[in-house]
């Protein structure tokens, strides 16, 4: 889609787990990048980058939530019964799976000094599983797939955060402007659920199941400064 629209080329790239994406991005690469807002961040600290679009979710937002699961038959009502609970993460730089659920446990005044463990699982099916299978009793996840598993009745929610800025198309900070340009037009022309719908596969399970809107670097400014806040902006989530 993007070749015929902008006449460039383009080579997909697939991230090892050696190495973070914002890496990738902040130096050059990569050129294009799907990022949550922490690997943006990370991006723009380690050498820059500028986001593009960000994805409209089921209901034309451009936002997306985290939501902490639990057992659906288990005991645990609220977020204060999580202390003393061994509570999964995804992977460690995850927004949806790692970062705003620590936002979640921080303002109900849970450190993770309080549970009786925490593990990070790498993905948000991961993280699932360990609730499934018994081996943790939270975990906090991608609102898209955690929704669809508690629709199955395989998972309860115990609580939805707020929304916070979506997943964005960033672009490496040494792309020419007119090729950033030409891109930006090409996905907010995208239209995933219409004229453009037959050349997709499952897109409607993607954080951008309704297509693009315009991305703005100050998007992200509340987000980092929770980063912030919470003392994570120059050391590793995970601690």
């Amino acid at each position: 889609y993007l070749e015929h629209e902008t006449g460039h080329h383009f080579r997909l790239h697939f991230n090892t787990q050696t190495n973070r994406l914002s890496d990738d991005l902040a130096e050059g690469h990569v050129d294009l990048a799907a990022v949550g807002a922490v690997s943006y961040i990370r991006a723009l600290e380690d050498g820059g980058a500028v986001p593009l679009v960000r994805g409209l979710n089921s209901e034309g937002r451009a936002s997306y939530t985290s939501v902490i699961v639990v057992a659906p038959n288990g005991g645990i009502a609220a977020l204060d019964d999580l202390r003393g609970m061994r509570f999964a993460f995804g992977s460690e730089d995850s927004t949806q799976g790692h970062l705003i659920p620590r936002i979640v446990l921080n303002e109900a005044g849970i450190a993770l000094t309080d549970l009786a463990s925490h593990e990070f699982t790498g993905s948000h099916q991961s993280c699932a599983n360990a609730v499934i299978s018994g081996s943790a009793d939270a975990c906090g996840m991608q609102d898209t797939l955690g929704l669809l598993l508690v629709k199955q009745g395989r998972l309860r929610v115990l609580h939805q955060s707020s929304e916070y800025p979506s997943s964005s198309i960033a672009a490496a900070i040494g792309m020419p402007p007119d090729v950033r340009k030409k891109i930006i037009r090409a996905l907010l022309a995208f239209d995933p659920t219409g004229r453009h719908a037959a050349t997709l596969y499952n897109w409607h399970r993607t954080e951008m199941p309704n297509g693009f809107a315009r991305a703005e670097p100050g998007d992200y400014d509340n987000l980092r400064n929770s980063l912030e806040a919470l003392g994570l902006m120059n050391s590793n989530l995970a601690q």
